[in-house]
């Protein structure tokens, strides 16, 4: 079985999620959480429908994909994986919601029919990111033995993506809402850009921090936020030329005071002044209204 993907790691580690199950909000604007399914194993992975918000697929530590259609009130098996299979990372085609891709140790897998079942189009070696472009349903990325690779087509055939000298692979890709040839990416603590939809890439200057994860503004390409390995949040307006740490209002540690890890950093696409970030204090999530300027954090009561 191949490593986890980054996303794999946020859910499981970042926010306790060490059980079979989702937690979901049970009412808005509030702070508390309740267990939604399924009972398929520990949930490494998650995505929701862009279209509509009740089309849950969850993926699973060693017991498949799971569907739900009722925002996770009931759950059914998707087909077309094998029955023990771990699932590292899932996505959703933004221009086609029929389309979903799915990062697996058996390879990467595509449904045509929202993840109800699935086909096998990668089979060369554990796969542990997949990324969809959001401008195509057919054109995604994943990586695999430390190397990236692109389809065009659906998954029919691959190209192999080299990056700069001496990167080998990427942890995860996003690309920046308000110009799709614009994508960033996370490899091995580094920082990647690229400015033609992720064809070649160049490396970022970044501050003495280990990236986990980034995020980019959904109206702006050039601000960024990434999650670092116990240095807490930072921030560029730059497009990464220039960084300011971020972490006000994180928890620092008692005895050494650093910032924790942060593994999960989201801007919500409806409101990009509100950030969420998961970081290794169990059960919290941290909130921000400033765009990722300060912080508070969210204790969501998720058991551990």
């Amino acid at each position: 079985m191949g490593a986890p993907s980054r996303r794999a790691v946020s859910a499981a580690c970042a926010l306790g999620i060490l059980a079979a199950a989702i937690v979901t909000p049970v009412l808005a604007g509030t702070n508390r959480w309740t267990t939604t399914g399924p009972e398929g194993g520990i949930v490494g992975a998650v995505a929701i429908d862009p279209t509509d918000s009740d089309r849950v697929l969850a993926g699973t530590q060693g017991g498949g994909i799971f569907r739900s259609a009722d925002a996770g009130a009931h759950w059914s098996r998707a087909s077309g994986l094998h029955a023990d299979a771990v699932i590292w990372q899932l996505a959703f085609a933004p221009t086609d919601a029929t389309v979903a891709y799915a990062a697996t140790d058996s390879g990467a897998y595509r449904s045509g029919n929202g993840g109800a079942t699935w086909a096998r189009i990668f089979t060369d070696s554990t796969v542990t990111s997949v990324t969809v472009d959001p401008t195509d349903a057919d054109i995604a990325f994943i990586t695999a033995s430390l190397t990236v690779y692109r389809t065009d087509d659906g998954g029919e055939s691959w190209t192999e993506i080299v990056g700069p000298h001496g990167i080998m692979g990427v942890d995860h890709i996003v690309f920046a809402r308000s110009d799709p040839d614009v994508a960033y990416a996370a490899s091995h603590g580094q920082l990647l850009r690229s400015e033609n939809a992720g064809l070649s890439w160049s490396i970022v200057s970044l501050p003495q921090v280990h990236v986990l994860d980034l995020a980019v503004h959904p109206s702006d390409s050039k601000r960024l936020l990434i999650g670092t390995m116990g240095d807490g949040a930072w921030r560029s307006t730059d497009g990464g030329k220039s960084w300011v740490n971020a972490s006000a209002g994180m928890i620092q540690d008692s005895s050494t005071g650093m910032y924790p890890s942060v593994a999960d950093v989201e801007y919500d696409p409806g409101n990009p002044n509100r950030v969420f970030a998961a970081a290794d204090r169990r059960g919290v999530v941290y909130r921000s209204a400033d765009a990722g300027v300060s912080w508070a954090s969210k204790p969501i009561g998720i058991p551990y």
